[in-house]
């Protein structure tokens, strides 16, 4: 069962120069040393957007939005908040992601 939700997985991901047609002859990945060495600031990072799907998709929910419904989501920044700038960019930087996960059209 494994090796065919493994293969239904590897399709559902989006094309990148190394996707071959099937997991089964893609190479083994290759471990990323940026990834290593900065391993928990990646982490907070994918934990603060994770928590703004959450919060998308709770109030969403909370005003009855039907399942195909795809609201935009807007964000405000305070100048002269320590690290708002730091937050700033990285929700616009990964708002397709955003936008994916929390079934939003659009972040603004």
């Amino acid at each position: 069962m494994m090796p065919f939700i493994t293969e239904e997985l590897y399709q559902k991901l989006p094309d990148y120069d190394e996707k071959q047609l099937s997991i089964s002859v893609a190479s083994y990945p290759n471990e990323i040393a940026e990834w290593s060495e900065n391993g928990p600031a990646i982490e907070e990072k994918i934990e603060y957007l994770m928590n703004i799907v959450k919060q998308i998709r709770s109030l969403a929910s909370s005003v009855n939005l039907p399942p195909s419904a795809k609201p935009d989501a807007f964000f405000v920044f305070v100048k002269g908040i320590e690290g708002v700038e730091q937050y700033r960019n990285l929700i616009l930087n990964e708002a397709e992601l955003i936008t994916t996960l929390s079934k939003a059209k659009e972040v603004k």
